[in-house]
């Protein structure tokens, strides 16, 4: 039998997989809180719901899985690890010529950074965004690309991204100002709509 390819481990089924443990007190910032361990299918579910031109945070995915199975947190490692499966999936899918395949890289770290174990490392992600219309730039002494603005589907507007301790969530869409804490993640972070 010869290897699995990633769409078959991303369906595969594991008897923790979408079950809600515990933290144990090792993890003392969410020590006692209930923790979902997704499913890797439920994170590719929350991957394809960016649109064109958008783009959404680890954090945000992790978010939303965990409101949608009622708990306080979705585990961030096997998030991770998941959204690097449901990428090379995807890939997999394109190389059999599919068309319709989850959007992998319009997904990005919390703090707007590419992410370098995705198919092709972060030069492959950059394109696949740059072809969207999504601005990509260093910001201060990094020489990590970052997500800078992004196009407004339908119009000719930008949003730019202003970070605030260089962390911010959400699939970007046009609107004010929203500042303070970030009632998803709790970071402080600025989304302002350039007209």
């Amino acid at each position: 039998m010869g290897k699995a390819t990633a769409r078959e481990k991303l369906r595969r089924e594991s008897p923790s997989h979408g079950k809600a443990v515990i933290v144990p007190p090792s993890m003392k910032q969410w020590a006692g809180k209930k923790m979902l361990i997704p499913k890797p299918i439920d994170v590719n579910a929350q991957m394809r719901e960016a649109r064109k031109g958008a783009v959404i945070t680890l954090c945000t995915l992790r978010d939303r899985l965990a409101l949608d199975a009622k708990v306080d947190l979705c585990c961030p490692l096997t998030t991770g690890i998941f959204a690097r499966l449901a990428a090379e999936a995807a890939e997999e899918d394109r190389a059999e010529g599919k068309t319709r395949v989850t959007p992998w890289w319009r997904t990005v770290r919390d703090d707007g950074t590419l992410i370098e174990k995705f198919p092709g490392g972060v030069a492959h992600q950059a394109q696949l965004l740059r072809d969207e219309g999504v601005e990509l730039g260093t910001v201060g002494r990094s020489s990590k690309l970052r997500v800078l603005t992004v196009a407004l589907a339908g119009n000719v507007r930008k949003t730019r991204v202003v970070f605030a301790s260089m962390t911010w969530h959400a699939i970007l869409r046009p609107q004010r100002a929203l500042s303070g804490p970030d009632p998803v993640c709790g970071r402080s972070g600025r989304v302002f709509d350039f007209a």
